[in-house]
């Protein structure tokens, strides 16, 4: 349901595609630094009325897409490494600004789901 005018560019030179999720919700999500020129030439010369990608194939594991975005998004953002993947977090090794970041990205807008099925 992506359409090429939920895709923009900001003054700034960062790109943000407007994403209505479930509920009719719609959030902003940044796309990865680095990666703005290949997500640009997918709508340039298009119709903004027109779908970016026509067609999904079932066969596509969105969920671990999500994950890697969550994860790049992160790092991007805070500068620090993952958490570990198992056992209890030490204090002070979270940016929890980040994390609240990366959990209005993908939709959650809660820590605990990010935490434990995107960044762990």
């Amino acid at each position: 349901m992506l359409h090429v005018a939920h895709i923009q560019e900001q003054p700034d030179g960062h790109v943000v595609i407007h994403v209505q999720g479930k509920g009719g919700k719609v959030r902003q999500v940044p796309v990865i630094l680095g990666q703005e020129a290949t997500v640009l030439s997918l709508v340039q010369g298009r119709n903004e009325e027109e779908k970016v990608f026509p067609h999904i194939s079932s066969h596509l594991d969105i969920h671990a897409y999500r994950r890697q975005y969550a994860q790049t998004l992160y790092r991007e953002l805070s500068g620090l490494p993952l958490p570990p993947s198992a056992g209890r977090l030490p204090r002070g090794i979270l940016d929890e600004q980040a994390i609240l970041a990366v959990s209005r990205a993908i939709g959650h807008n809660r820590r605990d789901v990010v935490l434990t099925y995107y960044l762990r």
